[in-house]
């Protein structure tokens, strides 16, 4: 290790003259650290012929420890002093005069032996670590130093790796970039990449500079540059070819947690730990989407950074717009394709829509693309169309072309042998009638039974005369015969046809995702995109039939109640009394179904414990069901008050429920939904009404007259504040002065305690109080509130409505007759038709059977059972045809308004606002930055 470095001509003009070796050992005393303890004294070596001196080894050879606060102890020459020294002068005079004393002194003859310029200190786990001079001047962040080091022993040292020892082994540690990126030195970090250091070399445990400021990030960075460091820190490393995808080493000699945690990781994936000190709202600075799309992977890297902070993943996805975002949406169709291939693609984004919905939300934004078109000039995509709802038209469709992609073009119409057609009906579990293939996607409309799968749907559909080829029929929705009448304009539309390159995105999962997300702004705006918008109203096209049946079975229900409270049966009409009781038992039997099976299934189906599940799909059926109990035993008829209280009450619940159902309605679903998130606001002024009620309450408890109870004072003091009812006043209070109680009832309602002066004009200026603080502040301000509350809501009402309608759709596919549709769908042995059939047959004599039982005066309870299964069997029978709907792997095609995001969407005035504030925390930086300077100078 004594090779001689450095410049030849100032070696050997040093080694001639006489006063070289006192030059040196002067050189080698000066600069001492005190209380350094010499280890080793200077001593001679002979390279080449020559006598060189080495330096005599001090501990500690700088006046601070390496690495600041980790303390390690230094142990080599006084010439670490000098560059400490001269790495702590901030002043470019002393670094000059520094400079000067090294080259008109003994510095020549330092060049010339290497061990003079190095150093080593013992770890913590007991290892000698050998370092250069550059490392240290690197730590301490000195360009001056660096520069000069790098003038001497040319550019080679800025990549000059410490040697670590254990035992007799030694290996490649660390780089002198290293060092300035531990010690948050940006500055020097970005000087040595500039000049050409290398950003590609692993220390001893595979760790690049990358993975190093994953871990550790810049905590010695001020707190308001530290985003700003950190972003050109990365842009510049990711310049000199570094790779944010490379993975840190194996370790195999380490066993410790640190080991266990960062093995084998990527940049981000350590980035993302608990434990890592990288700022968790910068990870979009360490994915390889953000500095290079084309080769990112950037549905894996959101979903990574999701699932650590869901702030920074949609800051990820935001900062994906300012890029080529062509280039983005490509490379991300690709990896999602990768992904459908090997089947991976809906487990990876539901795991980031759980995390972080805005940012799954985004995702599917950036896979809504405009399809292929095969044949554009004979079959180009429509550009305006007629919407029905005004907004868009989503289909949900089989992949059309060989490859199992999207595709928009014409196909011939196929038929089987006998001349029927196919319908997209088939089962996953029917072999395909041409190859034998498992998995048929449609099935003959006739009586033949054939099936067909996918591949050989679209070879049939591709023969025939190119001039025969027709559009689908959902093309032919797509792209309506427009009206000659300039006047039926208002719903014909400039449209944008797009696919979501995501197939089977209408999933179980979610939509319980969707439908659990925050009633929250933040989370609110994600149900104003094209992609959730189309995946609602694709559902709930789907769900209408069904809706509209439950609504019917609460409709029946309320007018059973109705008869039961108004009209009750006479005694003698048992058949109308029992069928009364039939309808109230069943509809209690279909809730307790609905209750038990969701509790049983809900962990399979949509990934929530019992104890989450139940308050957000249950609580309506539970509390059905208990009013229900309630009247089960009442007498028939019912005559008792206490009987019509309990009817009472069921009605007033049922309306209730009937009103959270019509929520799903467009035409008062929106203006409910603005009126129920109003009044939730308001329980903070309802609460402060109720305290300064219940403290005038005291006043009047305490004033009333022997012979009135509290329940009268309650009574007739909330009539009196609330109602502003003066006549209720004067019984509680000695308001009535002037005796006109007298006139009407001929006595006074309030005496004060046989007319006692105190209690008289004291409960006179506490209603006076009382009924001011009321009628002109309370009342009057919680009405302002609510107005105002009111007019904060209603804008983002559509978009709680929409979120209400996936929710509805939820509940739908979560019920036993949707599951039992589905398990009958995967039944491969019958026909589709012939099990619609058996359904409706077996429904029909259910209802036969129920009135056979009513006439023959059977059990209730046998009545309400066979009504059970009559509603059980048609709800079956409405969602058979699309029950596995969720299990499709379909694309959801749309046809939407080219103006939706001005017609419908919240995210532009969400978007205006990011930037104006982005823009204003630039400013503040600007002006913070120029403070700075002018007080430096």
């Amino acid at each position: 290790r004594m090779d001689t470095v450095g410049c030849a001509p100032f070696r050997e003009r040093l080694l001639g003259s006489q006063s070289g070796s006192h030059l040196l050992q002067r050189a080698f005393s000066s600069s001492v650290p005190q209380r350094s303890q010499v280890v080793r004294a200077a001593s001679q070596v002979v390279v080449s012929g020559r006598e060189l001196t080495v330096g005599e080894r001090i501990v500690p050879c700088t006046k601070r420890p390496f690495y600041g606060d980790v303390s390690y102890i230094l142990t080599g020459t006084s010439f670490f002093t000098d560059i400490e020294d001269a790495a702590l002068a901030d002043d470019e005079t002393k670094l000059a005069r520094w400079k000067q004393s090294i080259a008109a002194g003994p510095a020549e003859v330092r060049d010339c032996v290497r061990e003079n310029w190095e150093a080593e200190y013992t770890s913590i786990d007991n290892s000698t670590i050998q370092i250069h001079a550059a490392h240290l001047a690197a730590s301490l962040g000195s360009v001056s130093v660096m520069a000069w080091l790098c003038d001497v022993f040319g550019a080679d040292c800025l990549d000059r790796q410490a040697v670590i020892r254990m035992g007799q082994r030694e290996q490649n540690h660390y780089t002198p970039l290293m060092s300035a990126l531990f010690m948050s030195k940006t500055k020097a970090a970005i000087w040595l990449l500039n000049r050409g250091a290398r950003a590609t070399i692993p220390n001893v445990d595979g760790l690049t500079p990358c993975h190093l400021l994953a871990e550790y990030g810049l905590t010695r960075e001020r707190a308001d540059s530290r985003l700003k460091s950190l972003g050109l820190l990365l842009a510049k490393l990711v310049e000199r070819s570094a790779d944010l995808s490379a993975l840190s080493g194996p370790m195999l000699s380490r066993s410790d947690s640190t080991a266990e945690r960062i093995r084998n990781r990527t940049p981000l994936e350590i980035g993302v730990g608990m434990r890592s000190s990288f700022p968790k709202q910068a990870l979009h600075l360490l994915t390889t989407s953000f500095h290079n799309p084309a080769r990112g992977a950037l549905f894996q890297e959101v979903s990574i950074v999701a699932g650590v902070n869901p702030y920074a993943a949609e800051v990820l996805l935001e900062a994906m717009r300012s890029l080529d975002i062509g280039e983005v949406r490509k490379r991300l169709a690709e990896e999602v394709s990768q992904l459908v291939a090997k089947g991976e693609h809906m487990d990876k984004f539901l795991q980031t829509l759980r995390m972080s919905p805005v940012a799954g939300v985004q995702l599917l934004e950036l896979l809504m693309m405009e399809p292929h078109v095969k044949e554009p000039h004979r079959h180009p995509l429509p550009l305006y169309t007629y919407l029905a709802d005004g907004f868009m038209l989503p289909a949900y469709q089989p992949p059309t072309s060989d490859g199992g992609f999207p595709e928009w073009a014409r196909t011939n119409l196929v038929e089987c042998g006998k001349g029927h057609g196919y319908v997209d009906d088939g089962r996953p579990r029917i072999a395909c009638g041409d190859c034998g293939s498992a998995g048929a996607v449609a099935c003959c409309r006739g009586a033949c039974h054939c099936s067909l799968c996918r591949r050989c749907l679209i070879k049939k559909a591709s023969e025939g005369p190119r001039d025969n080829k027709t559009p689908p029929k959902w093309h032919m929705q797509f792209a309506e015969t427009l009206p000659q009448d300039p006047m039926l304009y208002s719903t014909v539309h400039a449209v944008l046809v797009r696919v979501l390159h995501l197939p089977g995105v209408i999933n179980l999962r979610l939509l319980g995702i969707l439908s659990r997300v925050p009633a929250e702004t933040h989370y609110n705006s994600i149900f104003s995109e094209v992609s959730v918008n189309s995946i609602t109203r694709c559902i709930w096209s789907n769900c209408v039939p069904m809706y509209w049946f439950t609504m019917a079975e609460e409709l029946l229900l309320l007018c059973v109640l109705l008869v039961m409270g108004v009209e009750p049966p006479a005694i003698e009409h048992q058949v109308v009394q029992n069928a009364l009781r039939a309808v109230v038992l069943a509809h209690l039997l279909l809730a307790v179904l609905k209750v038990a099976w969701g509790v049983a299934t809900c962990e399979a189906l949509v990934d929530l414990s019992p104890r989450r599940f139940v308050p957000l799909f249950l609580m309506c059926d539970i509390v059905s069901g208990f009013f229900l109990c309630c009247v089960l035993h009442l007498p028939a008829p019912v005559h008792t008050g206490f009987d019509k209280v309990l009817v009472t009450v069921n009605v007033l619940v049922r309306c209730s429920l009937l009103i959270l159902k019509c929520r799903s309605v467009l035409t008062i679903g929106p203006t409910i939904m603005s009126v129920q998130k109003a009044f939730s606001q308001m329980i903070g002024m309802f609460a402060l009404i109720s305290i300064v009620f219940v403290s005038f309450f005291f006043c009047f408890v305490i004033f009333k007259d022997t012979d009135r109870t509290i329940y009268f004072v309650f009574v007739y003091l909330f009539q009196a504040l609330v109602l502003a009812d003066r006549d209720t006043a004067e019984a509680i209070s000695g308001l009535d002065m002037a005796g006109e109680q007298k006139l009407d009832f001929h006595q006074e309602l309030f005496t004060g305690h046989d007319g006692d002066e105190w209690i008289l004009q004291c409960s006179l200026w506490v209603t006076i109080l009382s009924s001011s603080l009321f009628s002109l502040v309370l009342l009057n301000l919680m009405i302002g509130i609510y107005t105002k509350s009111y007019e904060q809501i209603e804008p983002v009402a559509a978009y709680l409505f929409q979120q209400v309608r996936t929710k509805q759709c939820t509940t739908f596919m979560l019920q036993p007759a949707w599951q039992s549709a589905l398990r009958i769908r995967r039944t491969p042995q019958l026909s589709s038709r012939l099990i619609r059939m058996s359904i409706g047959t077996a429904s029909l004599g259910c209802v036969v059977l129920f009135v056979l039982s009513l006439w023959g005066e059977a059990h209730v309870f046998v009545s309400a059972v066979l009504l059970f299964l009559c509603a059980m069997l048609s709800e079956v029978l409405l969602v058979y045809p699309v029950a596995d709907i969720g299990e499709r792997d379909h694309y959801l095609w749309v046809s939407y308004r080219a103006d939706f995001k001005e017609a419908f969407g919240m995210r532009d005035n969400s978007d205006e606002m990011h930037r104006l504030r982005q823009e204003l925390e630039g400013i503040r930086v600007a002006l913070d930055g120029l403070e700075r300077t002018i007080r430096k100078d």
